[in-house]
């Protein structure tokens, strides 16, 4: 028996009947839905700095049922045109294997089931030739990356056993757009990496990006996990934050992705529908203001007094915490998770982990979606970026180190000072600064 045998019972059929061969190293998973540019992305792809091993890239070709008969033939006419390149290519190293899909029950359209059908053929590849240790890249049919992508992420996995899952860094291209699109993008792309920063900054141990077109998993994670979920929105998030407790998170600080930003009504949330959201809102995005996330800390810190506490303890503890987080505890009966892991855990450790997996990165969004709504009120996103980079100012010297650098050279290239939100160069001026802290490697 192999390692995923148990797994791919009850999964996806088999897409794919060439057989794999015993040197595949990894798969690359692009879901594809009515993807103008998937072709050059994918040839782009193909001229990625030689891997030792090989490489595969699955297209899954799709589109959501009851569109019209059009949408079908385009969607068609893409994997037609994948498949004669597949024949075409010529690369020893990189195979491209397209595959169907068709129409997808509207409940699951989306990305999360493409993905999951793509992750799952290549499990059943890497099953195949009995190698637990191959990976996935997970990448998006409008995504282009560095030269050193391919081999960069197979050199992290392959160099260190340890390695479980890949962050791969992440920039949206700002040259040779429309410039309201370019502003919104860079009010987006400065909304996640605020609240990435501001989560490392309160001592989350899990501060990660979770972007689809930005990660890759070892094939015996992806297994042990469950493989991918279906849903048609956050299917990353959701898996991500799945893995990132259990160890093993590597950043790929050498190499990059370049996801386009674009409009889109196929997810319900994300990149397109905010993009649309920040124009009609005249270039202002509002985010989770900085304190409703520095209120955590009253958790993070004080998590292992909670440990064999009596029930006196923990309501006092309950009682004690910020108003918007001991209300959202009272609403979501905290206590009886506490209490739960503590009849389960002989180790303060052992309780620690096991309560962060009750209180996950899924619950503190809900619990910011409940302050805001109760408490606090969201705000726009260059101003708490602002207090933010004040706290990191502070209280961080790595950080203020290049908060100071930073400065320097803006007053050198005379950039206006950080007090008009909806300016363009200011926007700019903070996504330049919140990068600088995101730890991006050069392009």
């Amino acid at each position: 028996m192999t390692f995923a045998n148990n797994y791919l019972i009850g999964q996806n059929p088999r897409y794919i009947s060439t057989p794999p061969d015993n040197s595949l190293s990894g798969v690359v998973v692009i879901p594809c839905c009515s993807e103008p540019d998937v072709l050059i992305n994918v040839k782009l792809l193909c001229q990625c700095d030689p891997p030792k091993g090989i490489i595969e890239i699955i297209i899954v070709v799709n589109f959501p049922e009851g569109k019209p008969k059009e949408i079908h033939d385009y969607n068609k006419e893409i994997f037609d045109q994948l498949i004669e390149f597949s024949k075409q290519l010529k690369n020893d190293k990189i195979k491209v294997l397209p595959i169907w899909l068709g129409a997808v029950r509207k409940k699951f359209a989306g990305a999360g089931f493409p993905r999951k059908v793509g992750m799952d053929e290549a499990i059943r590849r890497f099953n195949d030739i009995k190698r637990p240790e191959n990976f996935i890249i997970s990448l998006d049919a409008d995504t282009t990356v560095m030269q050193n992508y391919l081999s960069e992420l197979e050199k992290l996995f392959c160099d260190n056993s340890s390695v479980r899952q890949i962050v791969v860094p992440f920039v949206h291209p700002k040259k040779n757009i429309d410039k309201n699109l370019c502003h919104a993008i860079m009010l987006y792309e400065l909304y996640l990496r605020y609240y990435r920063l501001a989560m490392e900054y309160i001592g989350w141990q899990w501060a990660y990006h979770t972007v689809g077109s930005a990660f890759a998993v070892r094939a015996s994670v992806y297994v042990e996990q469950q493989g991918m979920n279906r849903k048609n929105a956050g299917e990353d998030f959701y898996f991500l934050n799945k893995l990132f407790p259990l160890g093993g998170t590597v950043v790929a600080n050498n190499t990059m992705v370049f996801p386009v930003a674009r409009f889109s009504d196929r997810v319900p949330f994300g990149t397109g529908p905010a993009l649309k959201q920040i124009i009609e809102n005249n270039f202002s995005y509002k985010t989770y203001c900085l304190q409703s996330i520095l209120d955590l800390r009253y958790f993070l810190e004080n998590i292992q007094t909670l440990f064999g506490a009596d029930s006196l303890y923990i309501d006092s503890y309950i009682d004690n915490a910020p108003k918007a987080l001991s209300d959202y505890w009272k609403e979501t009966n905290f206590i009886d998770k506490i209490n739960e892991c503590n009849s389960k855990c002989a180790h303060v450790n052992t309780f620690n982990k096991r309560l962060l997996r009750k209180f996950d990165a899924f619950q503190i969004v809900k619990y910011l979606n409940f302050a805001h709504e109760k408490r606090y009120k969201k705000s726009d996103v260059c101003k708490e970026f602002e207090l933010l980079v004040n706290e990191l100012k502070a209280n961080s010297p790595k950080h203020a180190k290049i908060i100071e650098i930073h400065s320097d050279t803006q007053k050198d290239t005379n950039v206006s000072e950080f007090n008009d939100t909806q300016s363009i160069s200011t926007c700019r001026s903070l996504l330049n600064l919140a990068e600088l802290l995101d730890g991006l490697p050069e392009q």
